[in-house]
């Protein structure tokens, strides 16, 4: 499956390991030229350096034929607009964005960047499966 990971930091880069191991092709898209270079030492020829809320960097990087887009930035704004993006110009159907702040979830709800994922989110869901009268 050809996956596009849009952010290459903690998490995008560990998603990229760990994908990558399963044998999926990727792209990784870094705005940052110092995590880039990492991104490029570590995954030759999957790494790309730009905006990847901006359509001309999406198109470079191959998303007409990605099966999956991941929005993993740190800004919730941007994994926003990636998702709506990949879902309603490109017609992506696996999209997954991530939700920096809890507060931000139902914006992205609203928008139909679902399935978001946020931390805090998994973490009380796990407290309240671990302890069910949390």
């Amino acid at each position: 499956m050809f996956i596009m990971i849009v952010g290459g930091g903690k998490v995008g880069s560990q998603l990229a390991r760990e994908l990558s191991e399963k044998g999926h092709e990727l792209t990784v898209i870094e705005r940052g030229a110092r995590r880039y270079e990492i991104l490029s030492e570590e995954f030759e020829h999957v790494a790309l350096n730009g905006d990847g809320s901006e359509i001309w960097v999406l198109e470079r990087a191959g998303i007409e034929r990605a099966e999956m887009v991941i929005a993993v930035t740190g800004d919730d704004e941007d994994n926003i607009l990636i998702a709506q993006m990949a879902r309603e110009r490109y017609g992506i159907e696996r999209v997954i964005a991530r939700c920096n702040n809890p507060r931000n979830l139902q914006h992205f709800e609203l928008l139909g960047a679902k399935p978001a994922v946020s931390a805090t989110d998994l973490i009380l869901r796990l407290i309240e499966h671990e302890v069910p009268r949390y």
